[in-house]
């Protein structure tokens, strides 16, 4: 459990060195800036995508890691035995990172990320 947990932090770490290496001046492109997305846009994509995988989207939260913005979302297989905390970022309605284990396991991780364990 401990370790699952640990690879979600590595994950989101690394995305905190990324984006705090940007300046603003990096999200232009083509003399335009990049558009970003919702976290009800992230959902919705989210949601679909669950279904197209035969998972159950359970619960989201936009997640303030280190003063950047990510969306974070657990889903459920089918059978209710195995989840993911999935990671989507403001910037692309793309899964940038995907944290699976058994639901039980996943399920508690996420009250923690929520403050509620």
């Amino acid at each position: 459990m401990k370790t699952s947990f640990f690879v979600l932090v590595l994950v989101l770490s690394s995305f905190v060195s990324l984006a705090s290496e940007k300046s603003d001046s990096d999200l232009v492109y083509s003399n335009e800036v990049l558009s970003t997305y919702s976290f009800e846009e992230a959902m919705e994509f989210m949601a679909k995508r669950c279904e197209n995988i035969d998972q159950i989207l359970v619960d989201g939260m936009e997640y303030d890691l280190e003063g950047n913005t990510i969306y974070l979302f657990l889903s459920v297989s089918t059978d209710n035995v195995y989840g993911c905390v999935s990671t989507i970022t403001p910037y692309a309605l793309d899964v940038i990172a995907a944290d699976c284990d058994y639901y039980s396991v996943k399920s508690e991780q996420w009250l923690i990320l929520k403050g509620i364990y």
